[in-house]
């Protein structure tokens, strides 16, 4: 009996040593793994950082050749298009994004006098929400600001979202900010809606009529000739 009892103390020893060593073990593992999801946050964080620096040079760039595009066009031409509002939604407050868009038009004016302009409205977007309501509302202060302006047209890209959410078919999915394919034509679509507006030229009509046929039941009698009038009648 006392055997037996000594045996149960030992195994019982046994047992709270192996899980003296899993909880050491399982303890080593959480610390491992705070310390990759730290590294992974740090990480995620400075490639943040980085994308915002290169968005920031893409707009610095796209905004000196924008600048710089009346000294580099060799002919003088009857339209201009400006789509430069998208990137300028993430680096720029939506006040400096209109002040720098009358600098070009004014700019623009100055170069070719008699060009019409047409402004490209910042396209939908569902990398962040924050982001795309400012993209909204700076399309209502372009409206609002330019609207009235001689020889400037609006080319209005809200088709390509939904109660003013993106539709995803016209966004590239690795970002949810680029066009895809999709979004590429449409865009190019509104513009030449606008373009076709300042030539006065007829709207695209996307639709063929078709005319209307009648469905007879099978098995069903045509009544067309019991309406017929008789030759004494006419």
């Amino acid at each position: 009996m006392e055997l037996q009892k000594n045996s149960q103390d030992k195994r019982i020893k046994d047992l709270q040593s192996d899980i003296s060593d899993l909880q050491i073990k399982l303890n080593d593992k959480i610390s491992k793994i705070e310390e990759m999801a730290s590294s992974f946050d740090s990480v995620s964080e400075n490639l943040k950082q980085k994308e915002d620096e290169v968005l920031s040079l893409k707009l610095h760039l796209s905004q000196d050749n924008t600048n710089n595009f009346q000294e580099e066009l060799q002919v003088t031409p009857d339209i201009l298009v400006l789509h430069s509002l998208s990137n300028a939604v993430r680096t720029a407050s939506n006040e400096n994004s209109i002040e720098s868009l009358g600098t070009i038009i004014d700019h623009a004016r100055e170069k070719f006098e008699d060009a019409k302009i047409i402004i490209s409205l910042p396209t939908p977007r569902a990398d962040e929400e924050s982001l795309n309501n400012k993209a909204q509302f700076l399309s209502l202060m372009v409206k609002e600001e330019f609207r009235n302006k001689t020889n400037v047209e609006l080319a209005d890209n809200s088709n390509m979202a939904f109660k003013g959410s993106a539709l995803q078919k016209y966004l590239d999915p690795k970002d949810n900010y680029h066009l895809s394919y999709n979004g590429t034509k449409m865009l190019a679509s509104n513009i030449r809606d606008t373009i076709d507006k300042i030539l006065g030229l007829p709207p695209e009509n996307y639709h063929e009529t078709k005319p209307i046929q009648f469905y007879t039941p099978r098995g069903q009698r045509d009544n067309t000739n019991d309406f017929a009038l008789d030759d004494d009648s006419q």
